[in-house]
């Protein structure tokens, strides 16, 4: 099954500010929704990042998300088939734009293509927004993402290979809304230092989700 990842918003301009979480593996469904539900008393959105190899992993994933009680799913390529089992539950559903093969995943195809299934996508009864993998893209990444920004009403995050500070910062002046991070907060790509981040998070400011056109007609501060 997909894991759980926390999001970092992009609209600050101090990039130490961003809180962010490495992957969980090996946890019981149980143990998920435990988490899920105390992410919830910390006042915070939970998301779970769907990264399936085939059909049947990717949509017994997105039934999970439902059983999980989170608040976002991120990624996923069978849109027809998530919009169906998400329908009706409190779940915000932010599938992949363009076409992902293999794992780790590659965003395949050239920019105008990749553009066109994010209008598509975001046009579509179901979708809240869109999980860019703009550092899986053969081409100019922040470009990439900044044109998706400027072609679609939704919120855009972006997932995959943001590993150094320079792709953050890159990000934000693309206009993206947040961006998942996960092996490279085990690597030692961001090396840990010390500030507001270490108060315990019920001291910190409260960071939700964005909410999408089809929400609250909000638009994410950039």
């Amino acid at each position: 099954m997909s894991t759980p990842r926390l999001t970092s918003p992009t609209n600050s301009s101090d990039l130490s500010a961003f809180p962010v979480a490495p992957r969980l593996h090996g946890l019981s469904f149980g143990e998920l929704r435990s988490l899920a539900a105390r992410i919830h008393d910390l006042g915070a959105c939970s998301y779970l990042e769907v990264v399936g190899v085939n059909a049947a992993d990717e949509l017994r994933s997105l039934e999970a998300a439902v059983g999980l009680g989170v608040d976002v799913v991120l990624g996923g390529t069978r849109v027809a088939e998530g919009v169906k089992i998400l329908d009706g539950a409190p779940v915000e559903y932010w599938p992949f734009p363009g076409r992902v093969a293999g794992h780790p995943s590659i965003l395949c195809g050239d920019a105008a293509d990749i553009v066109a299934s994010a209008k598509d996508l975001a046009a579509t009864t179901g979708v809240h927004g869109l999980d860019l993998l703009a550092y899986r893209f053969g081409g100019d990444a922040a470009a990439l993402a900044a044109q998706v920004v400027t072609a679609v009403d939704v919120p855009v995050l972006a997932a995959g290979s943001v590993d150094r500070a320079e792709r953050i910062a890159a990000l934000r002046d693309a206009g993206v809304w947040g961006f998942t991070v996960g092996t490279a907060v085990l690597d030692g790509s961001f090396p840990w230092r010390r500030g507001p981040a270490d108060r315990h998070p019920q001291d910190h400011g409260r960071g939700s989700r964005p909410r999408s056109s089809t929400s609250t007609g909000a638009r994410p501060v950039r």
